[in-house]
């Protein structure tokens, strides 16, 4: 019998996919060689390709035995679908599509509007989408984005020394 697998199984198998590519894409990363730090430019990506890679083997794992464990499950036991599950499972496709494109809106107006102005924009949207119809609270939403934004903006440019988008506040 042909076992359903659950959409943690595929988004591992593409997490795996992606960090192979991005590890393969570091090697091709130009560094310095007057800097005597040690680390290039390449440290980062590559340790986030590593980090993402033994992550997703992680949920590859879980995944698998749950699924394992659930097609098991309903075996032994046919239940009748609720329509509540039903409109759980559309809320969730939904929210994955949304932010999909929360995302892709996000990659595009980085280099227009900034690392500040685009990430506190993209983390006040996100924020509303993920947050229930009645507890959104925008007016707190808002000074959190942008302090948010700051931080991880001055963290780059002052502590690690790496320049971000500045977009429209350069």
């Amino acid at each position: 019998m042909l076992q359903k697998m659950s959409g943690d199984f595929y988004a591992s198998v593409f997490l795996l996919l992606f960090s192979v590519g991005m590890f393969l894409a570091t090697l091709n990363i130009n560094t310095l060689s007057i800097l005597t730090v040690g680390v290039g430019s390449d440290f980062v990506p590559m340790l986030v390709s590593i980090a993402i890679f033994g992550f997703s083997i992680a949920l590859l794992m879980k995944s698998w035995i749950k699924d394992r464990r659930r097609n098991q499950e309903q075996e032994s036991q046919v239940a009748a679908a609720s329509e509540w599950s039903s409109g759980v499972k559309k809320f969730v496709s939904i929210n994955a599509v949304y932010t999909t494109c929360l995302i892709l809106l996000y990659v595009l107006l980085l280099p227009v509007l900034g690392f500040i102005i685009s990430s506190s924009l993209y983390l006040v949207l996100q924020t509303i989408l993920l947050t229930e119809k009645g507890k959104q609270n925008i007016l707190l939403f808002i000074p959190f984005a942008f302090i948010g934004s700051i931080t991880i903006y001055a963290l780059f440019r002052f502590a690690f020394n790496l320049m971000l988008p500045v977009g429209l506040l350069g």
